[in-house]
């Protein structure tokens, strides 16, 4: 067996409407979703001695509590055989912040064992194991833009945005989705066709100044109301010149649009010294766990080496 290295994508959110509570307890939602250039790497070995995970960058449970062995386990279990890895995870993304960072670690977990191993799972097996581990974890599996609705698990791809740029700005403190969601309320009840209809219809025009005027999130108003840095983060990023700024899932995490690196770098610099964490990314236009199980496919049940680090968008691309 071969090591695999695997990058780890960060998402953003370009449109989040809460339509109402299911009878299960979670929300119906409708989210336009975006994989981003800032990753995690997790390097998958072959191990003899069942799971063994380690963490750099940031401190993190190491036991089940932790997404990825909560992936790694569920998977071992799938698989009815007595399986080993030694899997050891980079963080970069902040925890915690709205970008989807635990939830793609657990899906690039799925993606790096399944090849590792030598399963053969296909990618509706992978989501039906990630869905029950959190419901973003079916949408790192699959196209790097997509629609989201039910609980957020039933996933439609998307055309890629315009070509952009993005300042991500972290404020250092965490936010929990649980607590988001429970104190949305009625008063932020979205409706569910129409400002979901106009950001698609600027994705699908390639419109990027469309795009910018139709990115919404109807959690911004709850965790904002309690973190009122959100507010003063989106104003800074707009003064430095992103054409638009939001929050991006449950907080608290903001990220500005700009329409090149060199404005989005310009803007990133100005903002150092804040006490911010910042990142200079871009959305991608190729998902590297969806490439890294084509390739293992493509190979039979043969494992891969890929580092599945995947292709942002060329400058001037417009959407498919």
């Amino acid at each position: 067996m071969r090591n695999i290295l695997v990058h780890s994508p960060a998402k953003i959110n370009l449109g989040l409407a809460v339509l109402g509570v299911r009878s299960d307890g979670y929300h119906d939602v409708e989210i336009v979703t975006q994989q981003v250039s800032l990753s995690d790497t997790i390097l998958f070995e072959p191990h003899s001695g069942g799971i063994e995970f380690s963490c750099h960058g940031d401190e993190l449970p190491l036991d089940r509590s932790n997404l990825v062995v909560a992936a790694a386990e569920s998977l071992r279990k799938r698989a009815g055989i007595p399986l080993g890895a030694r899997i050891t995870l980079t963080k970069r993304i902040p925890v915690a912040a709205g970008l989807g960072g635990g939830s793609s670690n657990a899906a690039a977990t799925l993606v790096g064992l399944n090849s590792l191993w030598k399963l053969g799972l296909t990618r509706a097996d992978l989501a039906k194991i990630g869905a029950r581990l959190g419901c973003d974890v079916p949408f790192f599996l699959g196209e790097p833009t997509a629609l989201a609705r039910g609980k957020g698990d039933c996933i439609e791809p998307l055309p890629l945005p315009p070509d952009h740029w993005l300042v991500i700005a972290n404020p250092g403190f965490p936010v929990s989705t649980k607590w988001a969601y429970e104190h949305v309320g009625k008063i932020n009840l979205t409706c569910p066709d129409k400002r979901i209809r106009l950001l698609l219809l600027v994705l699908r025009n390639g419109d990027l100044k469309g795009l910018s005027r139709y990115i919404f999130n109807a959690l911004e108003p709850v965790t904002g109301a309690a973190h009122p840095e959100i507010t003063t983060m989106k104003k800074d990023l707009v003064r430095e010149g992103a054409l638009a700024a939001l929050m991006s899932g449950s907080g608290p995490s903001v990220f500005g649009i700009f329409g090149t690196q060199a404005a989005a770098r310009r803007a990133a610099a100005r903002l150092r010294g804040r006490g911010w964490k910042l990142f200079v990314s871009r959305p991608l236009a190729a998902s590297p766990l969806l490439q890294i199980h084509e390739e293992a496919v493509k190979g039979g049940k043969r494992p891969v080496r890929a580092s599945g680090k995947a292709a942002p968008l060329s400058a001037g691309r417009k959407a498919a």
